[in-house]
């Protein structure tokens, strides 16, 4: 049988031409751990987001590992053991949680089509449709700016910048660096448009239970 693959949730931008610019819109930072690399038969273990202003100011960080229903994949990558997601939220729970956080701003991830077909997986799984939330890729806007480094890894390009990450193979503490990356690579003036204005956040029940990592 083959697999349907399952609608964009991320809409991304042009340089230049027609379209808004959203430069006064928040940045809805992402990243993900999942037990392996195929949305589907893999899934989401844990999920962060964090949103910046334009300069880099944090305005909001959110974090929580998720049960995926499943075993968690190879543990020795991404740190997270079976007892870490015993009882955690499904995505399902959490899924107007992750939404309202990217409500009104443009939402970033470092290699997005990655984190755009989870997301897109899980949000169809838990019956959500795919909204085409306007997004933007890091390793494209460090393309499309020319930053000058020999590969668009994560680590690489925030070394260009000086910036550190203490937290990697974390869901939060890529996306706090993925974050502060944004912004350097948006300074460079790349004029980026989008089609259409974020969508407005579906109505919440209130905040979820979320689980974190144990501290070490």
């Amino acid at each position: 049988m083959v697999r349907r693959a399952t609608p964009s949730l991320f809409v991304f931008p042009t340089a230049g031409g027609d379209g808004l610019d959203l430069a006064d819109r928040s940045l809805a930072v992402v990243d993900l751990e999942t037990t392996g690399f195929t949305p589907g038969p893999d899934r989401v273990i844990e999920v962060a987001v964090v949103r910046v202003d334009r300069t880099g100011a944090i305005e909001d960080r959110w974090v929580t590992l998720v049960d995926p229903g499943r075993d968690v994949g190879p543990t020795h990558i991404h740190g997270i053991t079976p007892a870490m997601v015993a009882g955690a939220p499904t995505f399902a729970d959490v899924a107007t949680e992750v939404l309202a956080r990217f409500s009104d701003a443009v939402v970033v991830a470092h290699n997005a089509p990655f984190e755009d077909g989870f997301l897109a997986n899980e949000f169809t799984t838990a019956g959500f449709s795919p909204l085409g939330l306007p997004a933007l890729c890091t390793i494209e806007l460090a393309r499309t700016s020319r930053l000058d480094v020999p590969n668009f890894r994560l680590a690489t390009c925030c070394e260009a910048f000086g910036l550190t990450n203490t937290g990697a193979h974390s869901a939060l503490g890529d996306a706090l660096v993925t974050a502060e990356l944004a912004v350097r690579l948006l300074q460079r003036g790349v004029d980026l448009r989008w089609p259409h204005e974020p969508p407005p956040a579906p109505p919440t029940t209130g905040p979820v239970a979320v689980r974190e990592r144990p501290s070490v």
